[in-house]
């Protein structure tokens, strides 16, 4: 299928009775559900990253992400591996903080399935546990799909010249300002007052957070690496999984929806996602730079039940070899929407290309009044001199006095 796909489509007595009763009945239910501080309720973990079945490199720190709640506060945490203690982190207040979120580092050292569990106890020392995840350790690093070949009606191309990009570098002293990544648009980044989560917060910064300066060398703490900062008139530490190098800059609204967008689809959040779409130019998909007229458009109401259409469509060619993209919006997800962490990236190009191969990027031409989001890594493995780059563009485009989704234009290194 080619083009736009179409929308789918009571006496004293009895008195004090009747004001007691609510209450018992209401204490008893919130006590149920939450937990009443020392009457032996548990908090509530969640594991936030890495997702479940996710492949991990042997030898090589995975960072666990996770959060727990209770209404007494949480006072520590445990990653628990293969039913073992692994590590463990504490809130830097004695009776506990909630949320609490805690990253933890955990190097395997055998290939295959490990089962992962994350533990946390509040002050009445009551322990909570989170669903299970399985992480898939391999012997390098997780596999890519094939490198796509050439298309049988290409996109224009210019001379061939490799991309002036280096390995995935790791956060150092920089004069290049920095953005929050992978935070989710209802929580901050919290600047602390030293490295780790023991430390007392000292402020906050928001989910899309720009011209962020990191001002010292980091340090590990609790398997993270955390980095001193200034932001504004807030200086301070945080972890630096939360940030990426920053090239130009757009409005804070432009900022928080396309980091909105960004971890709406890492989270397969349709629901979320299909409000952010364009009413009326819905949402274009392309597998390359180069985005054609034929590349199919998904609707606002057909993107929330995307993963629910198991249709086989035709979403352009493999750059090189000229075969069809024949995926599923599954297979397509997988494939040239999310291949790769892009909530996570080396850097964030706000109106900035940053990712060039040898495929134009006409985006500007397509859509002359919009603004493009790049989230890029810059490589996975040295071997590949950073040809193993992948890019992910939110291109937006505003709609009376809203910027909404137009196209998602996922980018690599193309012959």
């Amino acid at each position: 299928m080619k083009g736009e796909v179409m929308r789918r489509e009571v006496h004293e007595h009895k008195r004090l009775v009747l004001l007691v009763v609510p209450l018992l009945a209401a204490t008893i239910l919130a006590c149920g559900l939450a937990g009443c501080a020392g009457d032996g309720g548990v908090p509530n973990v969640v594991i936030n990253d890495p997702p479940n079945r996710a492949e991990v490199t042997l030898g090589e720190a995975t960072l666990i992400q996770s959060t727990a709640t209770d209404t007494t506060g949480v006072t520590k945490i445990e990653l628990w591996v293969d039913d073992a203690l692994y590590a463990s982190d504490i809130s830097p207040a004695a009776q506990g903080e909630s949320p609490l979120s805690v990253t933890l580092d955990w190097t395997p050292q055998a290939l295959g399935p490990h089962r992962i569990v994350i533990r946390a106890y509040n002050a009445a020392g009551n322990m909570g546990e989170s669903a299970p995840i399985t992480l898939i350790v391999v012997s390098g690093p997780p596999e890519l799909s094939p490198t796509p070949t050439r298309s049988a009606t290409p996109p224009p191309s210019v001379t061939p010249t490799q991309p002036a990009l280096t390995p995935t570098p790791t956060i150092e002293l920089t004069t290049e300002p920095h953005t929050v990544v992978n935070v989710a648009s209802d929580d901050v980044l919290n600047v602390r007052a030293g490295a780790g989560v023991t430390q007392r917060i000292v402020g906050t910064i928001a989910p899309y957070g720009m011209d962020i300066q990191v001002t010292g060398a980091g340090r590990r703490s609790g398997g993270a690496m955390w980095v001193p900062i200034r932001y504004g008139d807030t200086a301070g530490w945080v972890n630096s999984n939360y940030l990426a190098r920053q090239l130009g800059s757009v409005d804070e609204e432009i900022a928080a929806r396309a980091a909105q967008i960004i971890v709406a689809i890492k989270q397969q959040d349709l629901e979320t996602l299909a409000g952010l779409v364009h009413p009326e130019k819905g949402v274009r998909f392309s597998p390359y730079t180069y985005v054609r007229t034929e590349d199919l458009v998904f609707s606002a109401d057909q993107m929330g039940d995307f993963f629910a259409d198991h249709v086989t469509y035709t979403w352009g060619w493999f750059d090189a070899r000229g075969e069809p993209i024949e995926f599923t919006t599954r297979q397509y997800y997988d494939r040239f929407i999310y291949d790769v962490d892009f909530a996570r990236p080396d850097v964030v190009g706000f109106n900035e290309t940053i990712g060039m191969g040898n495929t134009i990027n006409n985006i500007a031409e397509v859509y002359p009044q919009a603004v493009t989001i790049e989230y890029h890594f810059e490589g996975f493995d040295p071997e590949f001199a950073a040809l193993d780059w992948r890019s992910l563009r939110l291109v937006l485009e505003e709609d009376e006095g809203a910027w909404y989704l137009v196209a998602v234009v996922h980018d690599e290194w193309t012959i």
